[in-house]
């Protein structure tokens, strides 16, 4: 609650420090792949015993989103993660997460912009062969996944290659039920309409 609070407070800020943004940009579509990696951690008493509760993953996504002529951000994106083999069982952890965000697009000069944001997920933990959560829901006591809501924090910064591609950096966190996941990704945004 503090951390989204303190976010708004300096998204607050940098729309009065930017009053001459409209002059400078239109109202554009964004859209555009992601590929970077994930690092989860689940808490222990979610993992059966002998489980491992982190791993490091690659991650393949997309977003798709408008950006206001006063820079405000509007993003609805998904991504999928791989995860290493863990605990003693050859299975992979999977998550899926599908999100919308709402941000403010700062911009640092030269072309280069900040682009901090939050928002609220859907995810999805599976593991590929083997019931290694523990889950009150279930009979047996144990699941294959666990599912469930959570807000997600990202923060970006990215260049304007030219008036229709910007590349950039992303970094995602979010705590779920099951503990916490972090994303770093390279995102590739092509805008349609502004500039």
């Amino acid at each position: 609650m503090r951390s989204s609070g303190l976010l708004a407070l300096v998204l607050a800020a940098a729309i009065a420090a930017q009053p001459t943004f409209a002059d400078q940009r239109k109202g554009e579509m964004q859209a555009g792949p992601m590929a970077g990696f994930s690092r989860i951690k689940v808490d222990s008493d979610r993992m059966v015993p002998g489980s491992r509760t982190s791993t490091d993953g690659v991650v393949l996504g997309g977003s798709f989103g408008y950006r206001t002529s006063k820079g405000v951000v509007l993003e609805l994106g998904h991504t999928d993660t791989i995860h290493e083999t863990v605990g003693g069982s050859n299975s992979e952890l999977s998550l899926a997460q599908t999100y919308v965000a709402m941000g403010y697009e700062i911009d640092l000069g030269s072309q280069w912009y900040l682009t901090p944001k939050v928002g609220y997920e859907k995810w999805r933990l599976f593991s590929e062969d083997s019931r290694q959560f523990f889950d009150d829901d279930e009979p047996s006591g144990r699941a294959k996944s666990l599912s469930g809501d959570a807000p997600i924090y990202q923060i970006g910064v990215s260049h304007d290659v030219s008036s229709m591609l910007a590349l950039g950096l992303t970094v995602t966190s979010s705590g779920q039920d099951f503990g916490q996941s972090t994303m770093a990704a390279v995102t590739v945004k092509f805008g349609f309409g502004g500039k």
